[in-house]
């Protein structure tokens, strides 16, 4: 469910906020049962600082055509609005529209500049709307899981709900555990600057609260990043990912370059078969190991250092680490067309079958008859395009990449922000690493 929050001015009752709250709730996700919104509301002290969290602004001060400073409250969801929300949210408990999109806000009081209370005032981070995932993936597969300025041009690409035929494992390496991922592939029509995603597994043999870390890989499609003629350990690699992940790809929850939080979505789940411990060289098949029961838990990821992309077709390789279980990644439907074309099916490995992939359906499962079972896993990505960025490799990469930002998003530090960068530094450093592969 997208997170609702509401800034107001000390002091306010609870009564008064959840008012608001509820009325947000009301206009953005009608039919969603109470368990599953999402609700806060920080209050600011009486002299006017406002502050962020780091996530998104928590405040709202702003100059009038009057020259008065107005101070009020602000109310923030976590899905964009159209034009029917926008209408709902007018008549929700006293919240009117100032910024259609994501901000909302219902001023209580001016002040004058030049007053007392005038040099207590600062102003809010500049567009500071970064990318916060949806928890529910209904919600974010409709549209509604992005934040952003009304300049952005947002990516979304979901793979569906899980399908319960398969669960994968995908676990990072562990004392006396070897380290298994499992993949499937994406397409990027542009540049593109991922700073959210989801995965949806089942936790077999722990608690949902026993993951403990998560880490992101991307991979190009073989035969990029790969020796080339391969082992012949494998029945193929066409289609597969490549030996090695994208470097500056990679991010680790361990090294502080990702956050995620994990959301059970049900108990007592079962998916139809699993592949887990039968990850061989050629001859590859064991028709799987069988059904496997656990919780069913949405992860939802945030990079703290988005990822910076090219035009490309790619691969997304999540691990995860659950202290005494597994994780095991649930498939997602798979047809032609679905969920987009040149969709490949999904692969997996474990690190004595490294550099090494196998194919789950073709090679691992298997069929005696026509059609041999394929496999999409159950994953989002989120963030936004840079329809005018440069080309990696070229000099002028980088030059026309910040104008491009600059002119999308009114300012490198505003792209900063929006895109779900702690500083316009950092943006600049990731600029250097996309343009310099």
């Amino acid at each position: 469910m997208p997170l609702v929050t509401l800034t107001v001015r000390k002091p306010k009752t609870p009564a008064f906020k959840a008012a608001r709250l509820d009325g947000a709730h009301a206009a953005v996700a009608a039919g969603v049962p109470a368990a599953d919104r999402f609700q806060r509301a920080p209050e600011l002290e009486t002299g006017r600082q406002v502050r962020g969290d780091g996530l998104c602004a928590e405040g709202c001060v702003k100059q009038t055509k009057q020259n008065k400073w107005l101070v009020g409250e602000v109310l923030r969801t976590e899905v964009p609005t159209t034009p029917g929300t926008q209408s709902r949210l007018r008549g929700s408990k006293g919240i009117s529209t100032v910024n259609a999109g994501t901000r909302f806000e219902r001023c209580k009081r001016s002040v004058r500049p030049g007053s007392a209370d005038d040099s207590k005032r600062s102003i809010a981070m500049e567009g500071n709307m970064k990318f916060r995932v949806s928890l529910l993936s209904a919600m974010i597969a409709a549209g509604m899981g992005l934040t952003a300025s009304a300049s952005a041009a947002p990516f979304f690409f979901t793979s569906g709900e899980p399908d319960g035929r398969l669960g994968a494992l995908a676990r990072s390496a562990s004392p006396g555990k070897i380290e298994t991922e499992t993949a499937d592939d994406f397409i990027l029509a542009g540049t593109t600057v991922i700073n959210g995603a989801t995965i949806t597994g089942l936790v077999v043999n722990a608690h949902v609260a026993n993951i403990t870390n998560v880490e992101v890989e991307l991979y190009h499609v073989f035969s990029l990043d790969s020796i080339d003629p391969p082992s012949g350990r494998v029945l193929s690699r066409v289609n597969s990912p490549s030996d090695v992940e994208i470097d500056a790809a990679t991010r680790d929850g361990g090294d502080g370059t990702l956050g995620f939080v994990a959301n059970q979505l049900a108990t007592g789940v079962t998916v139809a078969n699993t592949v887990v411990n039968g990850i061989n060289p050629n001859p590859s098949r064991t028709k799987g190991e069988g059904p496997a029961t656990g919780d069913q838990a949405q992860i939802t990821i945030m990079f703290k250092q988005p990822i910076v992309l090219p035009a490309g077709h790619y691969f997304f390789r999540p691990d995860v680490l659950v202290n005494g279980g597994d994780f095991l990644y649930m498939s997602a439907p798979r047809s032609p067309g679905v969920p987009f074309t040149g969709d490949l099916q999904a692969w997996i490995r474990n690190s004595s079958l490294a550099p090494d992939w196998v194919r789950i359906g073709t090679d691992v499962i298997g069929s005696d008859t026509p059609p041999t079972p394929t496999f999409n896993m159950t994953f989002s990505l989120a963030g936004n395009t840079v329809p005018e960025a440069g080309t990696p490799g070229e000099p002028s990469c980088h030059g026309q990449t910040v104008a491009a930002l600059a002119k999308q998003f009114g300012g490198i530090a505003s792209a900063a922000s929006v895109l779900g960068f702690s500083s316009a530094d950092t943006l600049q450093r990731s600029l250097q690493q996309f343009c310099n592969p």
